[in-house]
């Protein structure tokens, strides 16, 4: 197994798409649970600025590089990144191999009624899938929302977790569950709440929405460019999480200078050759 790389404080496992899938179906064998982070560049910028958060992410078992930017920035200090892993690729990648496998698989996430509605349609189109159950995302505030998210989680026993809450919330939430986070997680959410942490637990923030139906893919072409940032300025909605892309591109290039000016081996990874820009 490859040693994480460093990018603005997250450590980032340097693997492919079929390789993530992999280290997933690894977990699920194994049958202790894990966490699975998606990480694009608005994750590692707040995570930058919230030691918890940052703390959180890299007690996870597995970080993709799920942005171009993450690669890039990654390249720019001198690392390698074989390639990004979106995250809604390495959902449906998954999603297949569960049907395969026959994994139980739990949509938690969205606004009530979009994990029902994904559920619907990814069933149409995996008829074999084990899709033992759904839930809203929207329990955070909500004592008695905690108890029956997870009440249900212990009666379906699914193996696999997609979890839709976004950044951070899905992030902490799965990392709660896990028992994982210490002192610092409970002062962000109670102790006392109940979990489940039988199930590899993986964050895809809106790719729930896209499986209902009622948010669009970018393009092939742009996803295939990295440009997913540029389809999502159509909802003014998201105008306020994209202007955190510039920030993360000065702190990202500020991270690679400072980086290969202490040379070889800083952060306790060493560069690889012929990597940067």
């Amino acid at each position: 197994m490859s040693a994480k790389v460093p990018v603005l404080g997250v450590g980032i496992d340097p693997v492919t798409l079929p390789e993530a899938v992999d280290r997933v179906a690894g977990m699920i064998a194994r049958g202790q649970g894990g966490m699975v982070v998606t990480a694009n560049p608005e994750i590692l910028w707040r995570a930058r600025r919230d030691r918890v958060y940052r703390a959180v992410l890299n007690d996870a078992d597995l970080v993709v590089a799920d942005g171009i930017g993450v690669v890039i920035a990654a390249r720019l200090a001198g690392f390698s990144l074989p390639s990004r892993v979106p995250g809604f690729d390495l959902m449906q990648a998954l999603l297949e191999a569960a049907q395969h496998q026959g994994w139980r698989v739990y949509f938690l996430g969205g606004e009530p009624g979009v994990a029902e509605g994904a559920a619907r349609r990814v069933a149409a189109r995996l008829p074999s899938l084990q899709l033992v159950g759904t839930h809203h995302g929207y329990f955070w505030h909500d004592e008695r929302g905690w108890t029956e998210v997870a009440a249900a989680l212990r009666a379906a026993a699914p193996q696999l977790v997609f979890v839709g809450m976004g950044a951070p919330l899905q992030e902490l939430w799965m990392a709660h569950q896990l028992g994982r986070g210490g002192r610092a997680l409970a002062a962000v959410v109670p102790a006392s709440q109940p979990v489940y942490g039988q199930a590899v637990m993986l964050g895809v923030g809106g790719s729930l929405d896209v499986l209902a139906g009622k948010t669009a893919l970018a393009p092939a072409w742009m996803r295939e460019h990295g440009l997913e940032w540029a389809f999502r300025l159509r909802d003014p909605r998201r105008w306020r999480r994209v202007v955190a892309l510039p920030a993360f591109v000065g702190a990202a290039a500020l991270w690679a200078l400072q980086h290969r000016m202490r040379g070889p081996g800083a952060d306790g990874h060493q560069p690889s050759s012929g990597e940067g820009a």
